[in-house]
């Protein structure tokens, strides 16, 4: 394997996966709300910009809506979601 001097690797024990999955569906849930949000956004600025619809939207915009969305969900989310 190769050698990851600045990531930490830590196996998780067998059989984890029904009991870890319900923790992050809030995570997933606060993500999709939140990218919702800055679609829409994406896609008004398009239209007072254009003055069209955008019929698509290529991979470089998702990328990038994508990677800002992320941005927004609060650290305060995923702790919350642990507490459970």
């Amino acid at each position: 394997p190769p050698v990851l001097t600045h990531i930490t690797l830590v196996y998780l024990p067998t059989n984890t996966t029904s009991f870890l999955q319900p923790l992050d569906t809030r995570i997933i849930a606060s993500f999709k709300a939140a990218y919702r949000r800055c679609y829409a956004q994406f896609i008004i600025e398009h239209f007072n910009t254009h003055g069209n619809v955008l019929s698509k939207q290529d991979i470089l915009q998702a990328i990038y809506l994508i990677a800002s969305t992320w941005e927004s969900v609060t650290q305060d989310t995923i702790v919350h979601c642990w507490r459970k």
